[in-house]
Parts: structure tokens; C-alpha cells; sequence
């Protein structure tokens, strides 16, 4: 109150400014200089005017009021604009397949941050190594993280034409604990596949074979290859 004051050189512009009385003006002034012990004004009947004491408290606080005024409007900015570096993980092939186009996409719509990229099929501890996002498929194993569902992913069961010609198609899923399985060891439980019945039901089917792979391509490749 007493820096409108100052600037409306009255106690009448203040309070308009303000909304409220001239009295209620006059009052929180008086007060203020109650509080401080010194006289901030010199009041007569036609307007008022600041004391030596008075100059010196309204060009520091209106400083400061300046400073805080800055200071909002930068934060403001910062939330408007989102800036900085961005470090996220995702597994290999989702993220080159799925993920890079969006990520460029996201680039260009927020220039001023600056991506850190590193795909990987090694799942990575967030905190330890500095990351700020993972992108990972399932379930998080560690529940202390906040994570959000971003899509559906569909896998699907393959097998080239040279092998089942030669092995037999396998006709339900029980049938693949007899056929030499291609083992993808990034997910939680790699030797036991799950699968979803007509009805909602998921039944887990344990499967074995000699190729492992750390990696999606990788099994995709041996598949192929019969």
C-alpha cells in the first residue's frame, strides 16, 4: 500500500488502484510506519509527500518489488518454454522403429531442449547413471519410479516357412514346449511366453531352445534364417 501511495502521490489514487477505501489506505500506512517507528509521510488536506526516511524505504522496496516482478516472469518463461537437456533410454529396435521419428518431431517443436539419446536393450538404473526418462515395454520392475502407459505393443509369434515345413506348424500354444524356440532374454521371464485366450484369459507357456538374444532384430534374424 504505501509504494501506491508514493505513486499516486495520494491516498485516494492508491486505494482505487488498489480497490479498497482511502481510509482503509491511510490506515495500513500508518500502521507500517507504527511498525517501523519513523514517519514515511508528510500528509496535508490536498496530497501527500515522502520524508527523507520515507524516499529511502519506497526506493528499496519498490526495488524489490521490481526484482520479484522479474523473477515471475522468468519462471513463467522457463514453464511456457521448456529448456534443457534431456536424457532418455529406450530398448534398441522400439526406439529406432517406433520412437526416433516422434523424438525428431519433438525436437523440432521444442527447440530449446536438447536430447541425449541412448537406445539400448539393457535396462539401465534411472538415478545411478543420470537419465531423466525411460521408455521401456511391460511393466517397470521398479516401483518407486512414476510411469505412464504410452501405447499397445503387439508381438507376435513367427516362424519361417523352411522350418515349419519341416518341424509342423504348432497348432495352440502348448504345441510350442516341442519346437525349438528363439529366446529373447530382455523380457522378465524369457522362458515362459504368455498368451491371451478368447475369453481375457492369459496362460504362461514355458518354452526352451538354443538361441538366446539380448536383442529383437537378433531373434527376428534366426527366425528367418530357419
Amino acid at each position: 500500500m504505501f509504494v501506491a501511495v508514493v505513486e499516486a502521490r495520494s491516498f485516494t489514487g492508491a486505494a482505487v488502484k488498489l480497490g479498497t477505501s482511502s481510509g482503509q489506505a491511510s490506515k495500513l500506512v500508518s500502521r507500517l510506519e507504527a511498525e517501523l517507528g519513523v514517519r514515511l509521510l508528510n500528509r496535508t488536506t490536498r496530497a501527500v509527500s515522502e520524508t527523507e526516511a520515507g524516499r529511502a524505504y519506497f526506493e528499496r522496496v519498490r526495488a524489490i518489488l521490481d526484482e520479484i516482478d522479474d523473477l515471475d516472469l522468468a519462471i513463467r518463461n522457463v514453464a511456457q518454454s521448456p529448456r534443457g537437456r534431456l536424457r532418455l533410454t529406450a530398448p534398441l529396435t522400439f526406439g529406432i522403429v517406433e520412437l526416433a521419428r516422434a523424438l525428431n518431431d519433438f525436437a523440432a517443436s521444442y527447440p530449446e531442449i536438447e536430447l541425449d539419446v541412448s537406445f539400448s536393450d539393457r535396462v539401465v538404473n534411472l538415478v545411478d547413471e543420470g537419465f531423466d526418462v525411460a521408455v521401456r515395454v511391460g511393466r517397470p520392475a521398479d516401483t518407486s519410479l512414476i510411469a505412464r502407459k504410452l501405447c499397445d505393443v503387439r508381438i507376435v509369434l513367427v516362424g519361417s516357412d523352411a522350418y515349419l515345413e519341416k518341424h509342423g506348424d504348432p497348432s495352440t500354444p502348448d504345441a510350442l514346449q516341442r519346437h525349438a524356440c528363439i529366446i529373447d532374454t530382455n523380457f522378465r521371464e524369457p522362458g515362459r511366453w504368455p498368451f491371451r485366450s478368447a475369453d481375457g484369459e492369459t496362460i504362461a507357456v514355458p518354452v526352451t531352445g538354443r538361441l538366446h538374444y539380448s536383442n529383437a532384430e537378433a531373434c527376428l534374424g534366426a527366425a528367418e534364417a530357419g
